[in-house]
């Protein structure tokens, strides 16, 4: 009987996954700066609107006896004033460092009006998803964020979970 000669030959590995995974990361990463970059400007003008509405206030003040302090520019001043303590650059960069491989980041929306930021991405899994939760709760810049609200969503098996959280700042 002859011998039977059989040759094994691996087939070619699709890495299509792993480099639209990349590529999300990547827009994530870049969103990231490109939201940073605004919220630094927008910050930027806040301190100039900050800084002309204490002139006017200081002009327009009547004597000390006689004071009275107008609510709507109390509050403008006051909403300023804590969208400028929001540590936005701290939060973006721990989300940088804290984003494992099974986390691609989708979108990053903070809001300076409402102290809110709402975070979509994809998960591998729901277990990554709770992991990369807990990581960012005990993380350190994210200590004063509440969780307003969180949403998973997953449309077929063996396909990554979608997600939304939402957070809010607290004063304390």
């Amino acid at each position: 009987m002859p011998r039977l000669h059989m040759e094994f030959v691996s087939a070619p590995k699709n890495h299509l996954f792993a480099i639209v995974s990349l590529g999300l990361a990547l827009m994530a990463v870049s969103g990231c700066f490109v939201v940073r970059d605004q919220l630094l400007t927008d910050i930027a003008e806040h301190q100039n609107k900050l800084g002309k509405i204490e002139r006017q206030l200081r002009l327009q003040q009547p004597s000390r006896v006689q004071r009275q302090d107008d609510p709507r520019a109390l509050q403008e001043v006051q909403r300023i004033a804590t969208s400028l303590t929001l540590p936005w650059t701290e939060v973006f960069e721990s989300l940088q460092k804290l984003t494992p491989a099974t986390i691609s980041l989708a979108k990053i929306q903070p809001n300076l009006t409402t102290g809110q930021i709402v975070i979509q991405g994809y998960a591998k899994d729901y277990q990554s998803f709770l992991d990369y939760l807990s990581l960012i709760e005990t993380a350190e810049h994210w200590h004063h964020a509440q969780p307003i609200s969180q949403e998973l969503s997953n449309t077929l098996p063996d396909k990554p979970l979608n997600f939304q959280l939402s957070a809010q700042w607290s004063s304390s």
